[in-house]
């Protein structure tokens, strides 16, 4: 080999081993979470959303009310890695809640983050309005064995 073809050859050597480098330095980040950042939502809220821009495994899921106490959203972290998780939240109050995550990334990496939303009083009233619809089709339904009551 002559002296050119070495420099080129070092040349593409280093070259691949800085892309490399810096794929393994890029880190998992939180790319939509629902409700959003700072969200005011004024219906009720059934889920809680997390997505990321690759598969990550969630450690840590908490959702705290007013910054003071943490509700109890029946999270328990396993080994499996996805990109989106999805968590059922009922009987939320009215107020501030604050969501906190601890990831791990495919490169053993963990990360913090927290996101914030508010809950307002016409959340609280939809829902109520919601609950009793569903009494009242309930109750309107009695007598109906084609709804699957037990009588």
């Amino acid at each position: 080999m002559n002296m050119r073809k070495v420099n080129r050859l070092t040349i593409l050597l280093s070259s691949l081993i800085l892309l490399q480098t810096g794929a393994l330095r890029a880190h998992t980040e939180l790319s939509e979470i629902v409700p959003a950042e700072g969200a005011v939502i004024n219906m009720p809220l059934s889920a809680l959303e997390l997505n990321f821009n690759a598969d990550v495994r969630l450690l840590r899921l908490a959702l705290l009310h007013a910054g003071q106490h943490s509700i109890d959203i029946g999270f328990n972290p396993t080994a499996d890695t996805k990109r989106q998780f999805v968590v059922p939240l009922t009987n939320l109050q009215q107020g501030q809640y604050e969501v906190e995550w601890t990831i791990m990334g495919a490169d053993g990496h963990t990360m913090d983050g927290s996101s914030d939303f508010t809950l307002t009083s016409d959340a609280m009233s939809a829902h109520g309005n919601h609950m009793q619809n569903m009494q009242s089709e309930d109750t309107s339904d009695m007598g109906h064995s084609e709804h699957g009551h037990a009588h």
